[in-house]
């Protein structure tokens, strides 16, 4: 899904994780240690999801490469409806279009 996406809707996808982690009961964080005093300190927003991007896009070439193998790739971009490995549907445009949006809104 992921690898499918723009790069506009790439980054909200990870605002829209930091966004759901730090809305759990108890909030998660994303933190960093700091070298001075080797104390534990949340990395903000902007950061985390620079991070969380990074996660997202980690392994991807080797994803892109096994999911072309098997099919599931079509001019580039993942076919919607299909299942991929690891749990993972491949969402077809205009329906992810929508999700983007409503949790832009939210």
């Amino acid at each position: 899904l992921y690898l499918s996406l723009p790069k506009k809707q790439k980054a909200l996808v990870a605002k829209s994780i930091v966004h759901a982690v730090r809305a759990q009961n108890p909030p998660g964080r994303f933190l960093a240690r700091d070298p001075s005093n080797s104390l534990w300190s949340d990395i903000g927003d902007q950061k985390a999801t620079e991070k969380t991007s990074q996660a997202l896009r980690e392994g991807a070439p080797d994803i892109r490469t096994e999911m072309a193998k098997e099919g599931h790739m079509k001019k580039g971009n993942i076919m919607g409806g299909q299942m991929l490995k690891k749990g993972l549907i491949g969402l077809d445009q205009t329906k992810l279009d929508g999700l983007i949006k409503a949790t832009a809104k939210s």
